[in-house]
């Protein structure tokens, strides 16, 4: 099983269920609602069971993957029932299904990041980096792959800082050079949202004021000298631009695309 791709499989969920709005078409609520019937489920279910079954990251992914595909059902239910406005609606950020999208992201990057699933993985060396960039993160676009590339480089110096024990300062020093860079890349991304006059531009600049938010107030815990916290932070960092990068990046992407076409 390949979590990367269960990851992308499930983020693009949203991307099909606004097809199914614009193109009123009907969906198979009953299996969507099911989280034994997509090939993550089945090997969640099956053969991972006797093998990281009494793993904590497997139990919750089960837990947050069950709730992804009950949401995903209503949703599914509202878009055969004809209420769009609804269903879309239902697709806002925020909402139960936007936030059971990102816990369901975040529960199957946890759960590969202890299982060491791939083979690469389980042979990596002393230069493998916390929070490695690799072809899945691609949204194709050089300008946002550039970006992106670099904020990943600042979040492993970020976390190879406190890993080495650095001093306060420097971690300090190192965390609001990522802040400062997270800012102008979102600036980047929403002067092109505007540019192309994208449909889903407020929702995407709530997701960037979403983390910028979070990141001021983990900079406010860092600033108290709670260093017991830096771990969660560094992972915090990975695990929601993994999940932005994948769901709502590729998606922006897209548009940019179809717009110089």
């Amino acid at each position: 099983m390949n979590l990367d791709t269960a990851l992308q499989k499930h983020a693009e969920w949203k991307t099909k269920f606004r097809t199914a709005i614009a193109q009123k078409e009907s969906l198979d609520a009953e299996t969507i609602a099911k989280d034994n019937c997509c090939e993550f489920g089945k090997w969640l279910y099956g053969e991972s069971t006797a093998t990281f079954g009494s793993l904590e990251s497997h139990k919750n992914c089960i837990a947050k993957h069950k709730i992804f595909h009950i949401e995903a059902g209503k949703i599914a239910s509202a878009i055969n029932l004809k209420n769009y406005t609804e269903a879309e609606t239902m697709l806002g950020i925020n909402e139960p299904y936007y936030n059971a999208s990102n816990e369901t992201g975040v529960a199957i990057i946890r759960l590969k990041k202890e299982i060491g699933f791939n083979s690469a993985e389980k042979h990596e060396n002393v230069n493998t980096q916390f929070f490695d960039w690799r072809d899945e993160l691609s949204v194709g676009n050089p300008l946002i792959d550039n970006d992106h590339k670099k904020l990943i480089k600042m979040i492993n110096n970020f976390h190879n800082a406190m890993q080495e024990g650095r001093g306060i300062d420097v971690i300090d020093k190192v965390f609001n050079n990522l802040s400062i860079y997270t800012s102008e890349h979102f600036k980047r991304e929403e002067e092109e949202m505007l540019r192309i006059n994208y449909a889903r531009y407020e929702e995407h600049r709530m997701e960037h004021e979403q983390l910028l938010k979070q990141v001021e107030d983990l900079q406010t815990e860092l600033n108290k000298g709670k260093m017991i916290l830096t771990t969660k932070m560094s992972t915090f960092l990975k695990s929601w631009w993994s999940v932005h990068i994948l769901q709502t990046d590729k998606l922006l992407a897209a548009a940019i695309s179809k717009a110089k076409a």
